[in-house]
């Protein structure tokens, strides 16, 4: 199905170093959202990148949108990548270019029909909330309102899953709750969301599934916020 996630045996290493990622088995359904929480260093970001198929496992078997690591082709990177949009947390906008054009940029690399990308962005910016903003630059937005402007472009081509890789991290509260609410949206509508973040109040407010990362590996998959607290001032590995 196009909107799963599902990893076999997943580790991923480098020449000289040991695995980033160890033996991960998880499955993400369809127009699930859950939560990927652990501290710095503890995979999240690399997890996020495999799923992308920035990188290949080095063992295991990573299927996504239709999509397995083990038959892939690089010819087939970009197909995939169009049933993906992915959300950074440093927004990664084009500084040169209005807001307009920041959005309607992941729709001219698709190959969208020229028709049909004007009206598409319009309503997309209308979505979160930055219609009167279109012809600004991204410097003149406050942190809140790029992070807006990032996850319209990762929405703009209507993915079956959204990977946000830290959305709210350098936001106020505000502006989070503000993030995190399109997101839901997007979910509550069918499509698939995995949002990395440290934010635990965020995680235990939402009462949704988590998966928690640390040193690589999955040391918890529910939705026991108390059991992850314990987790994040112990630790959970010998």
């Amino acid at each position: 199905m196009t909107g799963s996630i599902r990893l076999r045996g997943v580790s991923l290493s480098y020449p000289r170093t040991t695995d980033i990622l160890r033996d991960l088995s998880v499955d993400v359904a369809p127009g699930e959202f859950t939560f990927l929480v652990g501290r710095s260093g503890a995979g999240k970001s690399t997890l996020l990148r495999l799923l992308a198929m920035a990188v290949l496992p080095t063992r295991g078997t990573v299927d996504i949108a239709g999509f397995s690591s083990a038959t892939i082709r690089p010819r087939e990177l970009p197909a995939l990548r169009r049933r993906l949009g992915i959300v950074f947390q440093d927004y990664r906008l084009l500084t040169d270019r209005s807001v307009f054009a920041n959005v309607a940029f992941a729709l001219e690399v698709t190959g969208a029909a020229h028709a049909t990308i004007a009206p598409t962005v319009e309503r997309m910016l209308e979505r979160v909330g930055l219609a009167d903003k279109a012809t600004a630059l991204p410097q003149e937005l406050s942190g809140g309102e790029q992070q807006r402007v990032a996850v319209a472009r990762a929405l703009v081509n209507a993915p079956a899953i959204v990977l946000a890789d830290e959305p709210t991290g350098n936001l106020d509260d505000k502006a989070t709750q503000m993030v995190f609410r399109l997101l839901r949206e997007l979910s509550d509508a069918g499509t698939t969301v995995l949002m990395a973040t440290h934010d635990v109040p965020l995680i235990e407010r939402a009462g949704l599934r988590f998966i928690h990362l640390e040193q690589g590996r999955v040391v918890r998959d529910g939705t026991d916020v108390l059991a992850l607290r314990a987790d994040m001032r112990g630790g959970s590995l010998p």
